[in-house]
């Protein structure tokens, strides 16, 4: 890979890796923009072992990303699946104000969060309710509210015991974007959206608790769920960086998506930390 990459060019392997990686086109069609643009003949071989060639140059860059995504107060956290050689596999993102870290790891679980955050993990997640977050203090979560209002509509549209809560929950949800969009305008400080929000959230836990004692098993079962975790789903209104959703990690991880869905994943090790350092 060192010879290709003298030969073709330093600048000309890094346009390779950013058409595929960046801009997530396919092979083939790298190589007809490099025949039809660059004039530059190549195999798709060679592009596959340029890609490894980037692939190794990065790890320096990488691994101060890892470092700074893991030691930052705030980060938002997701994973999708992606595929080794048809091999179910998870690629994990952790993306906060200034970096985006990915990791691929066979576990959706625990396993995998440690290997994207590390064995201690510093700072506040912000998450869906996934289990593999389950182990992580209350303190340090914040439960996404767009997550949830999507699941008080369907509780709502459900209807007998559930549609109470559900209406209960979706009209939180609804108090609580318009509070925090007043905070985020400068309309409000701190404290009052902290007043505001302890008050819907004694109206939602009364109901949720009504919930637990609802003879149907689904309902029974989301509220004392969602109970478990209640603290963490108000913690961003007391800390400061912390948002009530995890939308951010989540557009964060839709170009990688959309990259798994044209390459199929990877079929290397060195491909595997292409796709990571070229994501990060």
């Amino acid at each position: 890979p060192q010879i290709l990459s003298h030969m073709i060019g330093p600048r000309l392997t890094a346009v390779m890796s950013c058409l595929s990686g960046a801009y997530r086109l396919s092979r083939r069609s790298v190589k007809e923009i490099l025949e039809r643009v660059f004039n530059v003949p190549v195999s798709l071989g060679t592009i596959v072992k340029l890609e490894a060639q980037t692939a190794i140059s990065l790890a320096d860059s990488y691994d101060k990303i890892l470092a700074e995504v893991r030691a930052d107060e705030v980060k938002n956290t997701d994973e999708t699946g992606w595929f080794k050689r048809g091999d179910r596999r998870w690629l994990w993102v952790a993306a906060c104000k200034q970096s985006a870290a990915f990791r691929i790891h066979a576990s959706r679980g625990a396993d995998g969060l440690k290997a994207l955050l590390g064995v201690k993990i510093h700072g506040v997640v912000s998450s869906d309710r996934w289990g593999a977050y389950n182990k992580l203090p209350l303190e340090q979560r914040q439960i996404c509210w767009s997550h949830l209002g999507r699941d008080f509509q369907k509780h709502f549209e459900r209807g007998g015991d559930a549609k109470e809560m559900g209406e209960t929950g979706l009209e939180v949800h609804s108090c609580l974007f318009a509070d925090w969009n007043e905070f985020r305008d400068g309309k409000i400080d701190r404290s009052v959206l902290i007043q505001r929000m302890d008050q819907i959230a004694a109206e939602l836990r009364t109901q949720l608790e009504k919930g637990c004692r609802s003879p149907d098993k689904k309902t029974k079962t989301f509220c004392r769920k969602l109970l478990k975790v209640y603290p963490a789903m108000w913690n961003f209104c007391r800390i400061p960086g912390v948002e009530p959703t995890n939308n951010f990690a989540e557009r964060t991880v839709r170009g990688a998506v959309i990259w798994r869905k044209c390459s199929y994943g990877h079929q290397s090790q060195l491909g595997g930390r292409f796709v990571e350092r070229m994501l990060s």
